[in-house]
C-alpha cells in the first residue's frame, strides 16, 4: 500500500523521508550481520541476556 502526501516544503518531504528510513524500515529489516535478525530483536536479546540471575 502506498500513501500519498503533499508537501508544502522540500524540508518537510526530506523529514517525512528520513523518519521512514529511521524509525520505520530501519529496525524492521533484518540484518545477514547478526544472523537475520532485526534490530529490535536483536536489542531484546541483548537486554535479556544482560540481566543478572538472582540466586534464591
Amino acid at each position: 500500500m502506498r500513501h500519498y502526501r503533499a508537501f508544502t516544503h522540500l524540508s518537510a518531504a526530506r523529514t517525512a523521508v528520513m523518519e521512514h528510513i529511521e524509525l520505520g524500515y530501519n529496525r524492521r529489516r533484518t540484518h545477514t550481520s547478526n544472523g537475520g535478525v532485526g534490530p529490535l530483536a536483536r536489542l531484546e536479546r541483548y537486554r535479556v541476556a544482560q540481566v543478572p540471575v538472582l540466586a534464591a
